[in-house]
């Protein structure tokens, strides 16, 4: 925990450093306040247990290791700082969070509505936006206003009507984030091709997604179960980026080491499309 807590000093003196007055930072333990320890209990903090060793012996003690971030009245909790290693990207969120008045709206759309839902990825992105699920009506239209839209693909083409509603919200300068697979693996390692009818949207703005599996040296382990048991191996159709290889003037890749695709297609780009990971050379 010592680490974990010098990191978290440390990171909270750069903040209040350079707000310059405009952020206070108060250590609190409401261990030794009963007061403090009900105020923390409203706040959804609750006291955590650790292991520690006293006389070469193991005990489990009960301590608090959660942060309040109070602006204006209003409160954005982080009650147990165990990721501490993205302690930045979470205390920025709050801060950002807290001071709007109104947080930009994200549109989750399915193009097939009986996929399954995407709780997990709504419940991440609540730290930062409003998250809401998009619906069509008869003329192809919603009634949702969104700054952001998420397209989640099936494995069965979308209508004309679904196309042209993600190809308006691109020409009305929303940010579109395009989620569809080109070939699926089922459970018998079987791939398959998928028609999705937005590759001729995708084309349009210089992105080409080929039917073919990148295979490449730099991949993740996987673990095979087998009747002579469990075995493990590096997997090249589950593509490991490395660092040299994400773009370099991309927030969203500049802090990340690498991320693991597994059956990922080969896209070619031309045009103005720009990449954020690429392959290894070897691939």
């Amino acid at each position: 925990l010592i680490p974990a807590k010098e990191t978290l000093k440390n990171t909270l003196d750069q903040y209040q450093r350079l707000a310059k007055g405009n952020i206070k930072v108060y250590w609190l333990d409401p261990q030794k306040d009963e007061s403090l320890k009900q105020e923390a209990n409203s706040l959804g903090i609750a006291p955590m247990q650790f292991s520690v060793v006293k006389q070469d012996q193991f005990e489990m003690v009960q301590s608090y290791f959660g942060m309040v971030v109070s602006y204006a009245g209003e409160d954005e909790v982080i009650p147990a700082l165990q990721e501490i290693n993205n302690l930045e990207y979470n205390l920025s969120s709050k801060l950002q969070k807290i001071q709007k008045d109104q947080l930009p709206t994200i549109g989750i759309y399915q193009t097939n509505p009986t996929e399954k839902p995407v709780s997990l990825l709504q419940r991440l992105l609540t730290d930062s936006y409003q998250v809401t699920s998009i619906t069509l009506d008869e003329d192809g239209q919603t009634s949702i206003n969104f700054d952001s839209l998420i397209v989640i693909a099936p494995n069965s083409p979308a209508t004309d009507q679904q196309v042209e509603f993600i190809n308006q919200a691109i020409a009305d300068q929303k940010g579109v984030l395009i989620l569809i697979d080109k070939l699926t693996v089922n459970e018998a390692m079987q791939g398959q091709l998928v028609d999705t009818n937005l590759e001729d949207l995708i084309a349009n703005y210089d992105i080409k997604i080929n039917p073919q599996l990148i295979a490449d040296p730099s991949s993740s382990f996987v673990t095979f179960r087998t009747n002579l048991g469990n075995f493990m191996m590096p997997y090249p159709l589950w593509l490991k980026t490395l660092p040299e290889n994400a773009n370099p003037n991309s927030p969203i890749t500049a802090s990340l080491e690498s991320v693991v695709f597994p059956w990922v297609a080969n896209l070619e780009l031309s045009g103005n499309a720009e990449s954020l990971w690429q392959s290894s050379k070897e691939s």
